[in-house]
């Protein structure tokens, strides 16, 4: 399993969520997503699996552990 991109959310209201579809250049393994987040997103991040439409804040520190600086494929958008 791989993370492609991610999801910059634009706004919300109390029926839809607009967001900016950004896709790496070459996605983040799960693996390395599992040992970077902080405890409380991996937790978050682990429930994935059980519902295919999911969203969820992380941390700070999570983000730039796990995405540091990974490219966007600015071609593919």
């Amino acid at each position: 399993m791989e993370v492609p991109g991610l999801g910059v959310v634009l706004s919300t209201d109390n029926q839809s969520v607009t967001y900016r579809w950004l896709p790496f250049a070459k996605p983040i393994p799960k693996g390395t997503i599992d040992k970077e987040f902080e405890p409380d997103d991996g937790k978050n991040f682990s429930l994935i699996r059980f519902d295919h439409f999911w969203l969820f804040e992380i941390s700070h520190r999570s983000f730039l552990r796990a995405v540091g600086v990974r490219t966007i494929n600015w071609e593919n958008l």
